[in-house]
């Protein structure tokens, strides 16, 4: 099935304020708006302007176009992963990609 563009945003929408045990009502709260609309955005049945959108991230501490981004990747693991990555401080992705490195790098036996 394919996904419009904003069901792939409110998918990843959801996906951030799920990785961040966030309920619909918090997130309403911190942009302003009500619990509804948010639920609307993350089904993709509401239209959302780039000011929401900016608030929305600013509440996961992403920029814009990572945000979007999460919404563009059709491959759920790697979702997932980008997503959880995105949600850690910069140490900690560090030593993530490094261990990825390190596990996929050719073996030379």
């Amino acid at each position: 099935m394919n996904m419009t563009t904003a069901e792939r945003i409110g998918a990843a929408i959801r996906g951030c304020r799920k990785a961040n045990s966030m309920t619909l009502e918090q997130l309403a709260e911190y942009i302003g708006t009500a619990p509804s609309y948010v639920g609307a955005i993350e089904r993709g049945q509401r239209n959302v302007t780039i000011r929401t959108l900016e608030k929305i991230a600013n509440v996961f501490d992403l920029d814009l176009f990572d945000l979007i981004r999460l919404g563009a990747n059709k491959n759920e693991a790697i979702k997932d992963i980008h997503t959880f990555l995105l949600m850690q401080d910069a140490t900690t992705q560090i030593k993530v990609r490094n261990m990825l490195y390190e596990l996929f790098k050719d073996d030379p036996e």
